[in-house]
């Protein structure tokens, strides 16, 4: 292979981590998943030192979780940064049935406590009976 078609081997697909997410911030976790099993191996490394180094994993998680806080919404009707703030702000306590607490632990399980911190950061739980839990302030 001449000079030319190693040049063209070693293009970059994306540049960097911004310019890769302005394509991909619109498809599905699996369907990024995919666009990046397929990028050359060298690439994939490339693209993922420019995302540990810009910073973007706040940006992702942060999207990824108003997401779920919104599939929790839907499924619980309960608002847990309302929660949070009302239990921090106005010393409220607030009275979950444990079903629905474990059902929101269980969704939020696979993310970094760093992340999370925004959602439960100063609540803790404390079993009220079997069936309910109370959400305090730390």
């Amino acid at each position: 292979m001449g000079l030319l078609g190693e040049k063209l081997m070693k293009k970059q697909i994306f540049n960097n981590f911004e310019e890769y997410w302005s394509y991909a911030r619109f498809f599905t976790v699996h369907q990024r998943d995919i666009l990046l099993s397929n990028l050359p191996t060298e690439q994939r490394q490339y693209l993922m030192k420019s995302y540990m180094d810009g910073g973007w994993e706040d940006l992702v998680m942060r999207n990824e979780l108003d997401a779920m806080l919104d599939i929790v919404r839907e499924d619980t009707s309960l608002d847990l940064l309302q929660i949070r703030c009302q239990v921090l702000l106005r010393k409220k306590k607030i009275v979950l049935e444990k079903s629905q607490w474990d059902y929101i632990q269980d969704v939020f399980c696979r993310f970094k406590q760093s992340h999370i911190q925004y959602i439960f950061g100063g609540v803790v739980a404390e079993n009220r009976s079997r069936d309910t839990v109370l959400l305090v302030k730390e």
